[in-house]
């Protein structure tokens, strides 16, 4: 640094100073550790969901958690960031009358899931709007239905 702004200081305001700023470090580095284990926390969380969790606005990926990408065969890339729906619905299963959430109340209901391999599979979806970042999105929450409507299936014949 310049030599001249040190020379308006005293030895003793220069360590005062510099201690200052050690101490600032320390309880910034601190902070700093504590927000990491949180996200560590959040994350961990966030990927035990058996469920495929997502955010999106307007049908524009958000975030979503492992679960969500490997239940359609995708790649966080190629979803993240743009219109995932049309990739992962059959849009004729979306019935728009069930999906009125408010930011107090979950939807329920069943749809037809696509994966990128086009398979198709049932899949129950719960929804509500929420924020995030300052914005209105919609919090998704997808389980994978396959086994119980196999289940019902099998009930219903058997009676």
């Amino acid at each position: 640094m310049n030599q001249t702004l040190y020379t308006e200081f005293s030895k003793e305001q220069l360590i005062e100073e510099l201690t200052r700023l050690k101490n600032e470090n320390t309880t910034l580095n601190s902070s700093l550790d504590r927000a990491m284990r949180e996200i560590d926390e959040l994350n961990a969380l966030h990927e035990a969901a058996v469920e495929g969790i997502m955010l999106h606005e307007k049908g524009v990926l958000l975030k979503a958690n492992n679960r969500y990408y490997n239940m359609f065969g995708y790649k966080p890339e190629e979803l993240q960031g743009k219109q995932a729906l049309p990739l992962t619905v059959i849009p004729e299963t979306m019935d728009l009358r069930k999906r009125r959430e408010t930011p107090n109340e979950t939807a329920s209901y069943e749809i037809q899931g696509l994966r990128k391999d086009r398979s198709t599979f049932p899949l129950e979806v719960r929804g509500k709007l929420m924020e995030f970042q300052g914005r209105t999105v919609r919090g998704i929450a997808l389980m994978d239905i396959t086994d119980r409507k196999e289940v019902e299936d099998a009930l219903r014949e058997s009676e």
